[in-house]
């Protein structure tokens, strides 16, 4: 959606293809034309908020808090830059080592939990983090990003659809379950792997466009599906 500073404000599509109208560094907007548009926007979903057509995922009903930190104690070696995970009583936390030193650590809890705050939200995720003593042992000497943390409820979305005859969202674009085990990276990478077959169809004007824009459905929709079970699972280990 971001390129060079030129960001994407809609889409208006025809029988020949698509004006992408964008906005430039300085405000002004200019109009391109596309013969098909690929949607990689990610968390912000240009095109299913555009089509209307984005869902909550009602059954992985989810909260989470987060920020970053320096100084946290990672794992030795080879292991610095492994994802850890750690279960909780309301839920499971993520520590994420980032290139640039800092480390992504959140909270994936119920709502319910999220609800009982009383407290600044800095504070309140302070309480969480020590109700895991292994992770605050990992967190013991490590300092809080711009004194920063964020909460987001229910990040996990599709869309209705996934393609037309003009367009394709892949990746997040599409569809979002949840960041444990980075299920995100491997479905964006194989949606665009599938994806690129249906634009070099469709713009060669190849009789089978429409039978692969069918797999592809079938193919985007299958991901999410199954790491949606498995994470929600994950998340309610008693089931």
């Amino acid at each position: 959606r971001t390129f060079e500073g030129q960001r994407v404000r809609e889409v208006a599509f025809d029988d020949a293809g698509a004006s992408v109208e964008v906005e430039l560094d300085d405000g002004a907007r200019v109009r391109w034309r596309a013969r098909f548009v690929v949607d990689a926007s990610g968390r912000d979903t240009l095109l299913a908020n555009q089509l209307r057509c984005k869902e909550k995922n009602r059954r992985h009903n989810s909260s989470a808090l987060y920020g970053h930190y320096t100084g946290a104690a990672r794992l030795p070696g080879r292991l610095e830059g492994n994802i850890t995970i750690f279960w909780f009583e309301h839920g499971w936390f993520w520590f994420i080592p980032l290139a640039d030193g800092t480390t992504s650590v959140g909270a994936v809890c119920w709502p319910y939990y999220l609800k009982s705050r009383q407290k600044p939200l800095a504070e309140f995720f302070a309480a969480t983090i020590a109700l895991c003593p292994a992770l605050g042992a990992r967190l013991a000497n490590a300092s809080l990003v711009d004194d920063r943390v964020y909460a987001t409820g229910n990040y996990s979305y599709a869309s209705a659809k996934s393609s037309g005859d003009r367009f394709l969202m892949i990746g997040d674009a599409y569809a979002f379950v949840d960041p444990v085990f980075s299920s995100g990276v491997y479905l964006a990478m194989q949606s665009a792997f599938d994806g690129a077959d249906v634009v070099e169809a469709v713009l060669d004007g190849r009789r089978d466009a429409a039978a692969l824009r069918r797999a592809f459905d079938r193919s985007v929709r299958h991901g999410p599906r199954e790491f949606s079970w498995f994470i929600f699972r994950v998340t309610n280990p008693t089931m």
